[in-house]
């Protein structure tokens, strides 16, 4: 008996575009009329070019190789994926970057000067003490605070608005503590801060401007019952 079967896990692959992003993308689309003039109109065509690709953000005078030169533009492309690091693969990529040189003006189309790429992350760590609502559900809370703590820092769901993470944007203390409140099992917040890269920050995370947020190292610690 024979049979068949893929070495590899396929990929380039995904659900269909659903109403809800259709109704946000169309818009944009009809504005651009199928060609890349304005920064948007890149990302617009970004998405467009497969329903793969959950969010894309285009960088003016960025090459290739990171460093700034004139007439360059970066996409930044974020599949469509529950994982933590949401990495587009080299197809997907691929596919993107054909698609939108196709629509480039001439110039940049013939030089090749359109470089679509995954994101560059920036971990969040997260260090907080917390306090339970009943002490003997202490396990629960450090489950549902750590989910909790993910979903926000998730860069295609979290946010303070839940629509994901655009580079550059800044993560607040006070946004986290807000999503860390709907965490039915806390009953207050004793402690809360952010840490980069090993250096505990203030109120404001700031993040690079081509980087995008994720959640890093989080540790909590539940306060145990006062006898």
């Amino acid at each position: 008996m024979q049979a068949v079967f893929n070495p590899r896990a396929a990929e380039g692959g995904s659900d269909g575009e659903t109403i809800e992003k259709y109704s946000q993308r169309a818009p944009f689309t009809l504005r651009a009329r199928g060609r890349a003039v304005t920064l948007s109109d890149y990302e617009t065509l970004a998405r467009e070019a497969s329903s793969a690709v959950a969010a894309a953000y285009a960088i003016p005078t960025r090459s290739s190789n990171g460093r700034p030169l004139p007439g360059w533009v970066t996409v930044l492309i974020l599949p469509r994926s529950q994982e933590p690091r949401p990495v587009p693969s080299f197809g997907l990529r691929y596919e993107v970057a054909k698609y939108i040189a196709s629509r480039a003006p001439g110039d940049v189309a013939s030089q090749q000067q359109v470089y679509v790429t995954g994101p560059e992350y920036q971990e969040v760590d997260v260090e907080a003490t917390l306090a339970p609502l009943d002490p003997d559900e202490a396990g629960d809370l450090d489950k549902a605070a750590t989910a909790a703590i993910e979903q926000f820092l998730h860069p295609l769901t979290g946010g303070p608005d839940g629509h994901g993470w655009p580079p550059g944007h800044s993560v607040y203390l006070s946004d986290l503590a807000a999503a860390l409140g709907g965490v039915e099992a806390l009953d207050y917040v004793e402690e809360l801060v952010l840490f980069k890269n090993g250096v505990r920050q203030g109120n404001r995370f700031s993040v690079p401007a081509d980087h995008t947020v994720i959640a890093g190292d989080i540790r909590l610690k539940v306060k145990a019952a006062v006898p």
